[in-house]
């Protein structure tokens, strides 16, 4: 099975489970909740405690502060500089939990440096609880605290929603303002757990600088390999989240807490396209299809288009056949560009399908970035891409014709994008063989209209390059060419959408 590869870092393996897989929520709790402390040998307790929510009503339902300040602007006034998290990281990473006797002394101890700032103070205490994940999750902490939990917060899934209370309770001694927020977290395309009156995870919304930030401990500390075991792997994108990426995977219960200048409706959530983590840690920007199913109806075609900033990366893509439970990739096409990532998709046969895109670096370390559902509803006419030849680089891009089977009498817009290329014709190959000329249009893509004639038996691209004292012309894409009669008698699959 092949793959569609483009070459342009993240240093995260794949930090979710494969998205086709179900997640299994009992197994996902038991495993979460399976660490054990060897230094205090017991069980994790399930006594916890939180300050409820109408202990800080004051401020529960005021608008967020200067809505019309961006999310980074807010972020740099409360951190300046690139490396301002530096020291205090440093510390949390070097403070062992052996040292940990009671909450508020521990508390004191770790943010004594940063006694200045309180954004600092909040930093230390984070990373350090993101660092001791599974001591934590052990229960020794947690049960030395003696923290009792609530009736009316008892619920069902309350392991997770630990994690999200101790660093509420931990931040109390800071004096801080800090929500517990319940809701539903999205994994694999789907939500975690049904629509209902359990409430599945549980994360944080601090108050800082007259504004409420997201964050989120658990998802922040690491991820579940497909074993479901906990892999520690730190992630930065879940502390002080921008609402607006936090949105594509975290959905509270109360509206409010999406921190939106316009809520979205729990439809439009779920609808949603799966971006990972480490989709927003790569500064991707998607450019098409902002829904999370893709529906092709009246072409299998697809073209996505996603804003890159990095060079020094590879990104393929793998295209899952849900029914058949088989990978098929041999329809795909990456191309890159300086700033841009181009996907090209023609969708096998009907059915729905799962494209993953994924990245992988320098260090031969690959993640996960985003998933979407492809839906076909009726079946087209198909056909391969055109062939390539090695002149064909990266930073090329075939906008169109796509499908490698051109028909005779049919006429064919051609636009190609290739950087350094002075001159570009298309040869209609055969005993009539002619050469069009086409022309360089305004954005530096080559285009123009071709009329596949008679006695054609293939169609070649050809591109003149400088090369040190001489210019030469050199083949870059070849496509055949077939009459329509064949293509109702079955000799081949064609679209000309």
């Amino acid at each position: 099975m092949g793959c569609g590869l483009s070459k342009v870092g993240c240093d995260h393996s794949i930090s979710q489970t494969s998205l086709c897989t179900k997640v299994d929520n009992k197994k996902f709790q038991s495993k979460i909740f399976s660490y054990q402390n060897s230094s205090c040998g017991k069980k994790p307790s399930c006594n916890l405690s939180l300050f409820k929510y109408s202990s800080i009503k004051e401020v529960y339902h005021q608008k967020i502060n200067n809505s019309n300040t961006s999310f980074l602007e807010k972020k740099k006034k409360i951190v300046p500089t690139s490396d301002f998290y530096r020291l205090a990281d440093e510390r949390a990473l070097n403070v062992p939990i052996s040292l940990y006797q009671s909450k508020e002394q521990f508390v004191n101890y770790l943010i004594e440096p940063f006694v200045e700032s309180v954004v600092l103070q909040l930093r230390v205490v984070w990373r350090w609880v993101t660092n001791n994940f599974e001591d934590i999750a052990g229960g020794c902490i947690l049960e030395a605290d003696n923290m009792h939990l609530p009736r009316d917060q008892y619920l069902k899934n309350k392991n997770l929603h630990t994690f999200a209370v101790f660093l509420s309770e931990c931040t109390k001694v800071l004096g801080l303002k800090m929500e517990i927020v319940s809701g539903w977290v999205k994994l694999n395309n789907t939500l975690v757990d049904s629509i209902n009156n359990e409430v599945y995870h549980s994360w944080n919304a601090v108050y800082l600088d007259q504004t409420w930030w997201l964050l989120d401990v658990v998802w922040a500390s690491g991820y579940l390999d497909a074993d479901m075991d906990f892999i520690r792997d730190y992630n930065e994108h879940y502390f002080l989240c921008d609402p607006k990426e936090f949105i594509y995977d975290h959905y509270p219960k109360d509206n409010f807490w999406q921190l939106l200048d316009e809520p979205m409706s729990n439809n439009a959530f779920k609808n949603l396209p799966f971006y990972s983590r480490n989709f927003f840690l790569s500064q991707m920007k998607p450019l098409t299809h902002s829904l999370g199913v893709i529906e092709c109806k009246k072409t299998e075609k697809l073209h996505l288009k996603f804003k890159i900033t990095k060079s020094n990366v590879e990104y393929f893509t793998i295209l899952y056949d849900m029914a058949n439970k088989e990978v098929v990739n041999e329809g795909m096409r990456l191309y890159t560009t300086e700033k841009l990532l181009h996907i090209f998709i023609m969708i096998p046969h009907q059915g729905e399908f799962l494209l993953k895109l994924f990245e992988k670096t320098s260090k031969n370390v690959t993640s996960l970035l985003c998933g979407y559902i492809v839906k076909l509803k009726q079946n087209l006419k198909f056909s391969v891409f055109p062939k390539q030849y090695k002149q064909f680089e990266q930073g090329y891009v075939l906008y169109s014709p796509l499908q490698g089977h051109l028909i005779i009498g049919e006429k064919y817009k051609f636009k190609i994008a290739l950087p350094g290329a002075v001159e570009m014709v298309v040869c209609l190959g055969g005993a009539n063989s002619s050469w069009i000329p086409i022309d360089l249009n305004k954005n530096s893509t080559w285009e123009g209209d071709v009329v596949i004639t008679s006695g054609s038996e293939r169609v070649t691209v050809v591109a003149k390059f400088h090369q040190k004292w001489r210019q030469t012309f050199s083949s870059v894409l070849e496509y055949q060419t077939i009459f329509k009669e064949e293509i109702f008698n079955g000799a081949v699959q064609e679209s000309n959408a």
